[in-house]
Formats: structure tokens, C-alpha cells, sequence
């Protein structure tokens, strides 16, 4: 098990990007800026089959993950990325079908346990596709295209493109992952307006790492903070290897450090995050 944080590349705190992409196919009535808005009310409209997303970094960026989030795409999409140097030249890094929070096909009988009490199923509004590169990537363009053709209209909540930062050190970890939210929490938007709407499950996971010794510990929490920044929001990767259940392990929201212990009598160095759902 691999655990892998991913921040956006537009909020790197050295070297920002202001470029916003374009996007074909998009109503009118959505700024394709809503793309890179962490904000749930925010997402962009399409109104046609095989559209395409193209981002220009505006300088070759490195990056290591693409997703989409909280899309609202049938259990039949499919994605494809390119990158490109010049904008003119693309090469293809990935192609198919994209996973999906419906763990099974949606119209099928055919569900588990787990599935059937899992309140993503049949929620259009908390699916994910998502790629990570085996290596990282460094381009100027990339290239989204999107076709759905049992669901010809449909919206991108966020489009997501991030570097990568796994621990290196000698760790362990724990997670554990609750669904059920009961504290009400609402929504705001970037402005700070409240969203006045219910029903939409809050994840939270709580990661717990135990390391060897006290300046592992120290070590780990300096890396991580450094690698973030000034990061609003991560995307979280709680098992890389475990690909058939991505949707369980992968987690867009915000990270928090909520307790860490040193007590080197008991042999107990060991830190925890709690990441909640955006």
C-alpha cells in the first residue's frame, strides 16, 4: 500500500498559473474558469458529445496526476489525455473508459453488500475520473476530451492536475473512512456565500502514520508542509496499488493535522491527518 497527495499545479506557491482553459461544447452560461473552482456549486456545462479540454500552462509544468471531479457523465464516458510541447504536436497518455463511483454498472442487479450502503452509488455528483502517470509528466499542453454518448449534456465540477508527494520515509499507516456526517456542516463558495442545500455525504478519512523515531516524525510533517504550502484544496490517494477500488481510496477535500505523538518510552512516534471532502 502507497499512500500519494496530489496539489494542484495552478496554486504552486513558486510558480502560479493564470491561464484558464478552454473548453468546445461549453454553454455559455459557464465560465470555463469554474473548471479550477473548488467550490461544489461551481462546474461547467456541456452541451455536446467529444469535447475537449485544452489547458496551456503558458511554460512546460510538471505534473503526475489528471482527474475530473464531481462529474456528472454516465457510467459509460470515456477520457482521453494528451500532452504537448507546442501545442501543435499531441501525444496520448491515456485512453478509455473513466472510473467511476458506481462501483458496478448502474443498471445491473448484480450489487455487493458494500456497494448498496456506499452513499456514492447512483450519485452523479461525486464521481471521479482519475489517471495517475507512472511517471511525472512535463509539458506546456494538455489535453482533455471527453464523450458520453449515452449522456450527450452533462457537467465537470473540476479539473484537476497535480504533482505528486508520497512518503519516503520508514512509515506505516491506518485509515479509516467514514461516510456518515451528521454535524451539518454547509458549503460556502470561494466568496464566502452559503450554498443552502442538504443531502450531499461528506467523506472524511483519518490517516494515521507511525514512523521509527521522533525525527522521522518531525521529518515527515516539515516535507509534507513544504510540498503543500499555501494549498486550498488536495487530492488524496490513500492506496495507489489498489486500482478496482479507486473510488474508495480517492479522496478530494482538505487536509488537516489533528494529532501527533512522541513518546519514545512507549516506542510510539506517530502523526494523524483527518482529510474531509470538499
Amino acid at each position: 500500500m502507497t499512500i500519494a497527495f496530489y496539489s494542484p499545479i495552478e496554486q504552486n506557491f513558486f510558480w502560479p498559473i493564470s491561464n484558464i482553459p478552454t473548453v468546445t461544447n461549453r454553454s455559455s452560461a459557464t465560465p470555463a474558469s469554474d473548471l479550477l473552482s473548488y467550490s461544489p456549486a461551481d462546474a461547467v456545462a456541456i452541451t455536446a458529445d467529444n469535447s475537449a479540454i485544452t489547458w496551456d500552462f503558458g511554460q512546460p509544468r510538471q505534473f503526475d496526476c489528471v482527474a475530473l471531479l464531481s462529474h456528472s457523465m454516465s457510467w459509460n464516458s470515456r477520457w482521453t489525455i494528451e500532452v504537448s510541447s507546442n501545442g501543435s504536436s499531441w501525444t496520448t497518455v491515456f485512453t478509455g473508459k473513466s472510473p467511476w463511483s458506481h462501483f458496478v454498472d448502474p443498471y445491473s442487479t448484480s450489487y455487493t453488500y458494500d456497494e448498496l450502503t456506499d452513499p456514492r452509488l447512483g450519485s452523479y455528483e461525486l464521481n471521479h475520473a482519475f489517471w495517475n502517470a507512472s511517471s511525472t509528466q512535463f509539458f506546456r499542453y494538455l489535453r482533455v476530451t471527453v464523450s458520453d454518448y449515452i449522456k450527450t449534456s452533462f457537467s465537470i465540477g473540476r479539473l484537476f492536475v497535480g504533482r505528486r508527494y508520497s512518503p519516503q520515509k520508514n512509515y506505516q499507516y491506518g485509515s479509516s473512512v467514514d461516510f456518515g456526517d451528521s454535524g451539518g456542516r454547509r458549503e460556502r463558495t470561494d466568496s464566502g456565500n452559503l450554498i443552502l442545500f442538504d443531502g450531499r455525504p461528506v467523506i472524511s478519512a483519518s490517516i494515521k502514520m507511525e514512523f521509527l523515531t521522533e525525527a522521522e516524525v518531525n521529518g515527515f510533517v516539515y516535507d509534507l508542509n513544504y510540498w503543500r504550502k499555501t494549498t486550498r484544496e488536495l487530492l488524496v490517494n490513500l492506496d495507489v496499488e489498489n486500482i478496482p477500488n479507486l473510488q474508495r481510496n480517492l479522496i478530494y477535500g482538505t487536509l488537516t493535522e489533528t494529532r501527533k505523538v512522541v513518546a519514545e518510552e512507549f516506542n510510539a512516534f506517530s502523526s494523524t491527518w483527518t482529510i474531509e471532502s470538499i
